[in-house]
């Protein structure tokens, strides 16, 4: 007998990849925007996501700039 299990959608990791960043969008969001405001844009990388997607929390967050 051959059981195959579902691996889980795209939409479902990206959900739990959000809800494990949700305790730190204030913080991104005010971030964000002041990096808008001076006309830039600010992301969000390395670790953290990469956590995040394999369903942890990451003790420290990594931004780029442009």
């Amino acid at each position: 007998m051959l059981i195959v299990s579902a691996a889980p959608s795209i939409d479902a990791l990206l959900r739990e990849a959000v809800r494990r960043l949700a305790p730190t969008l204030p913080l991104l969001t005010q971030l964000g925007q002041r990096f808008a405001a001076g006309g830039h844009e600010l992301a969000l990388v390395g670790g953290p996501v990469r956590d995040a997607f394999l369903g942890r929390t990451s003790p420290d967050l990594d931004f780029t700039t442009d």
